[in-house]
């Protein structure tokens, strides 16, 4: 999206510094041009938008492999109790 100079306002302190037309109105295209070229590099809400919904499903994906690996601990701490069980009801047995 192009930006657009407001060239009357301009043209009027351009007239009130007595500056000729010719060269104010090289300075506004000059000025704009430059404007747009920096505006290139900048995100805009579309970019925005793209990127939080990426963020999104990587915290998704991130509480999934989460969840995923408390089950595996939870797991693996049970299965230790249940053998040390085991081998403290086989010594006492």
């Amino acid at each position: 999206m192009a930006i657009r100079v407001d060239r009357p306002r301009f043209r009027g302190i351009f007239g009130r510094m007595r500056v000729e037309a010719p060269p104010a109105e090289e300075f506004l295209d000059a000025f704009e041009d430059a404007v747009n070229e920096a505006q290139d590099g900048l995100a805009n809400l579309r970019d925005l938008d793209v990127m939080k919904t990426e963020i999104i499903a990587e915290m998704r994906a991130m509480e999934a492999r989460y969840a995923r690996s408390q089950v595996v601990t939870v797991t693996v701490i049970l299965a230790g109790i249940a053998i040390a069980t085991a081998i403290l009801l086989g010594l006492l047995l």
